[in-house]
């Protein structure tokens, strides 16, 4: 079964995935978009989903990329992984997938990791909003070094110690509105971490098109203890156009607090 990933020993496993795509045929100057999800044992996670990946078929606007970067906690021995690939564009342009790449590790128990996933925003579920609004997060792994409540203040995810961390984030979208353009901001005791931004979730509503998403990896220092961590959504576009989750599907957050800060570049 060469689509299958199996797994041999009880565990939380991370799985980081990259698919390239290019134009392989234009009918006309119209736009495509690609899904890949992830598949657990034959049926789709709901947060294994990219879509980052508009193409015009214009001005050169010929390829793009899908990502995503999670956490899959609580996987059984002989569970499997599999990633689909699906158009989801309405238009008879065609791409082709270049050489995907696909990362699995078992998360050893000793780690210090946190992983939560989200639905909204603490104004709303509207991840298109006029000012910053901060995810809200349901955490279903988090380990000594990381405080975060699920019903109080689910926003804010208290670092403990000073360290690095990496982080990675994962936003599904989905809109009625043309041309929205949602993003991402990783602030660090209310401040923008440096180079904090994801924008990468167009949303052109045309041709079928009406869903994308969001991701962000980076490392995240604080020389201080217990930091705040919140991830704001607010609108890049003029397009005031409401912007949710789609129907099923969630956002996801990885956090691993780095042991060894002296073998990093």
């Amino acid at each position: 079964a060469p689509t299958r990933i199996k797994v041999k020993t009880n565990g939380d496993y991370f799985f980081a995935f990259t698919g390239p795509l290019e134009e392989n045929s234009r009918i006309s100057s119209n736009r495509s978009q690609v899904e890949f999800v992830l598949r657990k044992n034959g049926v789709a996670i709901p947060e294994g989903s990219t879509r980052s990946t508009y193409l015009r078929h214009e001005s050169g606007h010929i390829r793009s990329s899908g990502h995503f970067h999670l956490l899959v906690p609580n996987l059984s021995a002989n569970d499997y992984i599999e990633i689909f690939a699906k158009n989801i564009d309405t238009h008879a342009n065609s791409v082709k997938i270049g050489t995907c790449s696909l990362y699995c590790e078992k998360v050893s128990a000793s780690r210090t990791v946190f992983s939560a996933t989200t639905t909204g925003t603490v104004a709303g579920n509207d991840f298109n909003p006029a000012s910053d609004s901060a995810l809200q997060w349901d955490n279903d792994l988090a380990d000594s070094g990381f405080t975060h409540s699920d019903s109080v203040n689910s926003h804010n995810i208290t670092l403990d110690s000073a360290g690095k961390y990496l982080v990675f984030v994962n936003l599904p979208l989905q809109s009625t509105g043309a041309r929205v353009a949602p993003k991402l901001t990783v602030k660090l005791a209310g401040s923008e971490v440096v180079g904090g931004v994801a924008s990468q979730g167009y949303l052109r509503n045309a041709d079928g098109i009406n869903k994308s998403s969001l991701h962000w990896v980076g490392l995240v220092s604080t020389a201080s203890a217990n930091q705040i961590l919140t991830f704001d959504v607010s609108r890049r576009s003029s397009v005031t156009t409401s912007t949710t989750v789609p129907s099923g599907e969630k956002g996801s957050l990885f956090i691993e607090k780095l042991a060894n800060a002296d073998s990093l570049f």
